[in-house]
């Protein structure tokens, strides 16, 4: 056990070194960004500083991070891209485990969502219709989130909110949403045990195993999804490509019509959450503005 607190606490580290890089490439540049709190956390809108109208509508982006790092800074040069590009586009400083459970997870989501939206019509922009993203373990919360309200037995065992909001398209970047196993060593030992803390921490008590485990990952919570028009980017180059590949699978069982960018090994710089974590990657600019097209076609 000592070796996998180790093991949490480098993967950590490494997370908020790779965060604070992410946080320090700027990319601002011409943005205005105003903190509001919410009732599931802090938050972010970024516009541009001419004043030009947020066109596009509102775009609300859930960070990545491992369920355990991040907050509303992290993606700011992403969420400045689309505030560039005509969005009024707005990031979550979401409650992380362990400070809380899955259910604390969830509902700091929920209700994070809900603030933005409410404080978003002051800048005259119509909250009817939402387009979201998330990245990695972003993907999972944010689809985790849109499947209570057409689940009532996961609604109620989360204790979820209601959802405030209709969802016009929504967009995952190198989704990892499988729980059974996260899959992202080389050792299937050490991702399996990684796995398993991260599950102990999103269900701490044998009670909350019970109750939560059969319904929290993709492959259980997507059967009964209604799922907005949604799009897919993901790499070969991504270590945990597997996730990718498996959602994919689920959605194609399932009958669900999503539209999908991938980049094969070829494209080596193409890691997980390129595209977030440097949004002027000239593939990043290409997967970028192909989300941008989706969502304006829907």
């Amino acid at each position: 056990m000592d070796k996998m607190v180790r093991l949490m606490v480098k993967a950590y580290n490494g997370m908020k070194k790779a965060g604070d890089r992410m946080v320090r490439k700027g990319g601002t540049d011409g943005i205005s960004i105003k903190g509001i709190r919410t009732q599931g956390g802090p938050a972010n809108f970024y516009m541009a500083k001419d004043g030009a109208p947020c066109r596009n509508g509102l775009l609300i982006d859930i960070h990545g991070g491992a369920w355990i790092y991040g907050d509303q800074d992290l993606n700011s040069a992403y969420c400045s891209f689309f505030a560039k590009n005509g969005f009024l586009t707005a990031s979550l400083g979401y409650s992380l485990l362990p400070e809380v459970d899955i259910r604390g997870q969830v509902q700091s989501v929920i209700n994070g969502m809900n603030g933005i939206c409410a404080a978003a019509a002051g800048y005259g922009v119509s909250t009817r219709r939402v387009y979201l993203t998330g990245d990695s373990c972003g993907a999972h919360l944010i689809t985790l989130a849109f499947a209570t309200a057409g689940n009532k037995t996961l609604k109620k065992a989360l204790g979820s909110p209601d959802l405030e909001f209709e969802a016009a398209a929504m967009a995952l970047t190198s989704p990892v949403c499988m729980l059974d196993n996260i899959n992202g060593f080389k050792s299937p030992a050490l991702s399996l045990k990684l796995t398993e803390e991260i599950r102990k921490m999103m269900m701490p008590l044998r009670e909350d195993e019970e109750e939560l485990a059969g319904l929290i990952s993709f492959e259980s919570y997507s059967r009964t999804m209604s799922f907005p028009p949604l799009f897919i980017l993901t790499s070969e180059a991504d270590v945990f490509h597997d996730n990718s590949r498996r959602m994919a699978a689920c959605l194609d069982e399932n009958g669900v019509a999503y539209e999908k960018l991938s980049y094969d090994r070829t494209h080596k710089g193409c890691v997980h959450v390129f595209n977030v974590a440097d949004p002027d990657k000239k593939e990043s600019v290409e997967a970028n503005s192909r989300i941008i097209g989706f969502f304006l076609s829907n």
